[in-house]
């Protein structure tokens, strides 16, 4: 407890804290300090004319500075160069070598077409032609494991024990006929012998019948031989009919399941040989039948492309054929015999009023065969009516799938375009002039839409009148002319013309660089190439010297430009019209700027103090680009500026330029421009080019 003494002259009072929360984040006793350092900045900044020029000027547009360096006759200063002999260098050795694509011209690559070559169309065929081959290859397999066996069979026969006269006579027979099969297989090259025969003479083919039936016969004697080191290679049945010793009453009466497919195989062989070759059977592929009918127009190749059949198909089918029978008939049927994997194996079609002609194979790895016959003798008439339509076929079920995808896709795209073109304006009849005023309520932009015009070009014509007059500002009964140079609107904007409540404003396009200019307000710059980036006096630092030898090390260093001395900041300006490929800093050469121009030239700045514009910007003869420094690896403050043609550094001094100084250049321009605003003013004006195009 605390004691308070009062006193005569004290009173006693209880002091209580309350919390008030100051409504300012700083004491009041600063806002005043803080106001005058403002006013202070404001002071001494605005009276400065580049602040001034840093809000209000278009980096594209030409300043009274620019104006005077385009007025300055450059042809006196190469004058005083070249006698100024006395002119001390300084040499800087530090330049960089610039990398060789940003002089590469960017804007117009070279096109590249999507199409297929007829080549291309072949390989994808052979693709084709292969899956085909590899559906058939089990197929080969079984066959040539049947001519081995036979084979094996055949060597079985040799040296049998004490054969009788019959049994030696048919011993004969049957090595002479392996002999023929194996002659067979290797004058085709192919692992089966009974599927190429398909493609031999009738007479090579009965004798490769013949040779399997003496085989046949072969199996039969060897289960009546005694001699069991012969027939160590002959089937398990007849291994066991040798070891019972009973060879006769094993082939009369057979004791195993074995034996008795041996003795129907060889009286069915025995049945087969009786027969006459003539009424053999032709070995015919397996599949399903189909039919297209051949229209107005058709050929083979639009035929297969449309039903989705392999073009190495038809390329085996027209190796093979006569001229007249690949000729089609409008409303002719053609047959394609179709197998489970897809493979044609035989193609049908009619060659006159009774005869056709059969394209067969066996395999898919096979040539076609050409048979000639009556006609519809590949089937009885009872499959005949019952074969489908080859649009049935799967391939060509799959390609109308393909197909109505794509269509599908193709009118989708189109619906979204016809969407697009609504909402864009798009018309290709609107007429050459276009002629509305804003209604009540409406803004430019919605009354130059209803009048035909695309948001592009509402958007080109407010950036047009940009430093004149915002055209968002309009009113009621405002009226605006907008001419083109064709009909429709894929035409470009040629003159516009504002009557507003603040006056009549106007702009006409330059056909040479596609601006937009009022009638007093072009200057002439395409087509100037200017000598000197800098205005004023020239002076020299060095020269270009592409054999020039470092002091130190005594290698070659180029000098591939010249370097002029200069103060730091001093304006740098663009000495004929191009496009910035390339603006930024760089160790050696400080901060540096390329510029792209016409006819593959390409000028370059470096050691700047500060870049004023950006890369892919497009700049005008005359326009400011940057400020002389000394950044990078340098002796001193200078500019150092080249010309380039092609990539190749050229002397700035000495190279001739393009329209270089040309006394009559600008004003030849500037009357074709005045021209050229009569004429249009005059189309402006004419209202029968505003009535539409008739659709």
């Amino acid at each position: 407890m605390i004691n308070i003494k009062v006193t005569s002259r004290m009173k006693h009072e209880d002091y209580v804290a309350l919390y008030t929360a100051s409504p300012y984040i700083l004491p009041r006793k600063h806002f005043l300090g803080i106001g005058i350092s403002v006013l202070l900045s404001i002071v001494l900044v605005l009276p400065m004319p580049s602040t001034w020029r840093a809000f209000t000027q278009d980096s594209s547009a030409l300043t009274a500075d620019s104006a005077a360096y385009l007025a300055t006759d450059q042809s006196a200063q190469e004058r005083a160069i070249e006698q100024d002999q006395s002119t001390k260098l300084q040499e800087n050795y530090e330049d960089y070598d610039i990398p060789s694509h940003y002089f590469k011209d960017e804007q117009h690559p070279t096109a590249e077409t999507g199409a297929i070559d007829d080549e291309q169309a072949l390989a994808s065929s052979d693709d084709l032609h292969e899956a085909e081959t590899g559906a058939d290859a089990s197929e080969d397999d079984a066959i040539a494991a049947i001519d081995t066996d036979t084979s094996d069979a055949a060597a079985s026969t040799e040296a049998p024990a004490e054969l009788t006269p019959e049994e030696q006579q048919m011993r004969d027979n049957i090595i002479a006929a392996t002999s023929v099969a194996t002659e067979g297989d290797a004058a085709t090259g192919t692992a089966g012998s009974t599927t190429v025969s398909e493609s031999k003479p009738d007479d090579v083919r009965s004798e490769e019948v013949d040779a399997s039936t003496a085989a046949q016969l072969a199996n039969n004697e060897e289960a009546t031989t005694e001699a069991s080191a012969s027939s160590t290679d002959s089937t398990d049945a007849y291994i066991e009919t040798t070891e019972t010793g009973d060879m006769l009453a094993q082939t009369q009466t057979p004791a195993t399941e074995s034996s008795a497919d041996t003795d129907s195989s060889a009286a069915t062989a025995e049945t087969a040989a009786a027969e006459p070759q003539e009424e053999i059977a032709e070995v015919r592929p397996e599949g399903t039948w189909y039919r297209q009918t051949v229209k107005s127009g058709d050929s083979l190749s639009e035929i297969f492309s449309y039903l989705n059949l392999p073009y190495a198909t038809l390329n085996r089918i027209t190796k093979v054929a006569a001229t007249k029978d690949l000729r089609l008939k409008v409303g002719e049927p053609i047959y394609f015999l179709i197998d489970k994997e897809n493979v044609v194996k035989e193609m049908v079609k009619g060659t006159g009023h009774d005869q056709q002609v059969r394209f067969t194979r066996m395999t898919a790895s096979d040539d076609f065969r050409v048979v000639y016959e009556d006609l519809n003798a590949h089937m009885d008439q009872k499959a005949l009516a019952s074969v489908g339509d080859a649009t049935s076929m799967p391939l060509a079920v799959a390609a109308q799938k393909e197909r109505e995808a794509r269509e599908a896709k193709l009118l989708a795209e189109r619906k979204a375009k016809e969407e697009r073109d609504r909402a864009n304006n798009v018309n290709p009849n609107r007429p050459r002039l276009v002629v509305n005023s804003l209604a009540s309520g409406e803004t430019f932009a919605k009354a130059g839409h209803r009048a035909g015009l695309t948001p592009s070009e509402i958007k080109t014509i407010t950036q047009i009148f940009k430093s004149k007059f915002n055209v968002n500002k309009m009113r009621t009964g405002d009226k605006f002319r907008v001419l083109f140079t064709g009909i429709g609107t894929s035409a470009l904007i040629s003159a516009v013309q504002l009557q507003t409540s603040q006056g009549k404003f106007e702009s006409f396009m330059n056909p040479e660089d596609r601006n937009y200019y009022g009638e007093n307000e072009f200057t002439p710059t395409a087509g100037i190439f200017r000598r000197f980036p800098l205005s004023g006096e020239i002076k020299i630092n060095s020269q270009f010297n592409p054999h020039r030898r470092h002091p130190v090390t005594r290698r070659i260093s180029p000098h591939n430009g010249v370097d002029f001395k200069a103060k730091i900041g001093t304006p740098v300006y663009a000495p004929a019209d191009g496009v910035v490929s390339f603006s930024g800093y760089q160790h050696a050469a400080g901060y540096y700027i390329i510029i792209r121009h016409a006819n593959n030239y390409s000028t370059v700045y470096m050691h700047l103090s500060k870049s004023e514009v950006k890369r892919d910007q497009k700049v005008i003869v005359g326009q400011l680009i940057a400020r002389t420094g000394n950044t990078g690896r340098t002796t001193g403050p200078h500019l150092h500026y080249e010309i380039r043609i092609n990539d190749r550094p050229v002397n700035p001094l000495k190279v001739e330029l393009p329209s270089s100084n040309h006394p009559n250049l600008a004003r030849e321009q500037r009357e074709a421009f005045a021209n050229n605003v009569k004429i249009l003013r005059n189309d402006l004006q004419n209202d029968r080019l505003a009535i539409a195009r008739s659709k």
